[in-house]
């Protein structure tokens, strides 16, 4: 029986069946830059792919793009990019997949100061943060993860590139994809060195030799770990640690992971091919530069806003 020949219910049936399941997305807060009193933009959303049935005929684009049907609910919604110069599939932060991706100056900014209150980041099992975070001493980025982000199970620091040789690691900024992104994890994090990158303080308390990207990370960690005054779990009465990494026998955190990423950036060529390139690495912030005020006047549902930040700077 031809299918056209079944009825419209049966087919939107169909279609329902054949869109894909959510996969982890990147949500890269907006504006990446935080000034004064701003706080990130609300509602948090990720970019997702272009559903199969956007490509197959009219009746299934329809479908996918109507908003008043049963099945809307579980099909992407959309919204203008001014990159792409179309609209483009997005759909709400998930904490349970997703990455919540924080940078320097949002950290900086108002993170470290509101973050123990911001709902979301609580929820969130997956944090990745930009490396000059990973490399502060300060206690207020230890206090966020190992007591208020109570279902915390990966952290990934996000390097520019593989080529340690580029960048300082206690120092170096760099801007965060506009596109649909996604974290690629870097190859050989154990031989990729960084021994004339990185304070001699702290050189010269990981092992003997040339540390590597995950001998640092790993000595940040434990430090971390140690700041944090992480037995502490109670405020006024309740236990504030139910998430699945906290273990209440050994007062301690069980299978959170933490390792070297970098951004990588989906791109189509000319034949069709689709693969995720490293996109950062041309994204270096210049010595002394501070990105401007960005004022929040578009609906992000509406616009993609994160396309109003340009790099490299328009002069």
């Amino acid at each position: 029986m031809p299918l056209q020949s079944l009825p419209v219910e049966i087919r939107s049936m169909i279609w329902r069946h054949s869109l894909p399941e959510d996969v982890p997305e990147v949500c890269i807060g907006w504006p990446t830059c935080l000034h004064g009193d701003q706080q990130l933009q609300e509602p948090y959303l990720v970019d997702t792919a272009f559903p199969v049935l956007m490509h197959i005929c009219r009746e299934t684009r329809q479908f996918v793009l109507s908003p008043h049907t049963q099945y809307s609910h579980l099909v992407p919604r959309f919204r203008f990019s001014k990159e792409a110069r179309c609209k483009v599939p997005y759909r709400h932060f998930r904490p349970e997949l997703d990455v919540f991706y924080i940078s320097n100056w949002q950290y900086n900014e108002v993170l470290r100061m509101y973050g123990f209150n911001h709902e979301i980041m609580r929820q969130s099992a997956h944090l990745a943060v930009e490396m000059g975070i990973w490399s502060a001493s300060s206690y207020w980025f230890n206090d966020l993860v190992f007591r208020h982000m109570q279902n915390i199970k990966t952290v990934s620091i996000v390097f520019p590139s593989s080529d340690s040789e580029r960048y300082n690691f206690d120092s170096s900024v760099f801007q965060p994809p506009t596109r649909r992104c996604r974290l690629v994890e870097m190859r050989r994090p154990r031989e990729v060195m960084g021994t004339a990158l990185m304070p001699s303080s702290t050189r010269g308390r990981l092992s003997p030799g040339n540390p590597s990207v995950q001998d640092w990370i790993d000595f940040r960690w434990q430090g971390a770990a140690e700041r944090a005054d992480i037995t502490w779990s109670n405020v006024d009465g309740e236990d504030i640690y139910h998430g699945s990494a906290w273990d209440r026998e050994s007062q301690s955190f069980v299978g959170v992971t933490r390792a070297a990423f970098m951004f990588g950036q989906f791109k189509r060529s000319d034949k069709g091919e689709e693969t995720w390139e490293e996109v950062c690495r041309d994204r270096l912030h210049p010595q002394g530069y501070e990105p401007e005020r960005v004022e929040m006047t578009r609906n992000p549902t509406e616009w993609r806003v994160n396309d109003d930040e340009s790099w490299p700077p328009e002069s």
